[in-house]
């Protein structure tokens, strides 16, 4: 479960810099399902999707929003036990 990565950011942060245009819902041009009514997201001036770059959470990402953070980095962020967490998600199995 140590690969499991996650990216944190504060609410302000993302809000402020995530940009959508909908093209991820899209195949050959079509939509895939009809898209929301309501308008694309686009907060930062010029930049018209991010969606891709918060969504990369490799070591090598030099995306400047949030902190990717391993399953155990993201449980001592939050303040929970990692090993008591591991067990609640292995019994379920």
């Amino acid at each position: 479960m140590n690969g499991i990565k996650f990216r944190v950011l504060k609410m302000d942060e993302f809000y402020k810099h995530f940009s959508s245009d909908r093209s991820h819902m899209k195949k050959n041009g079509e939509w895939l399902q009809p898209p929301p009514t309501w308008e694309c997201i686009q907060q930062e001036p010029g930049t018209t999707h991010n969606l891709t770059d918060f969504k990369d959470l490799k070591d090598t990402n030099t995306f400047r929003y949030g902190t990717v953070m391993t399953l155990p980095e993201l449980c001592t962020f939050f303040g929970v036990d990692y090993d008591k967490l591991v067990q609640i998600m292995v019994a379920d199995l």
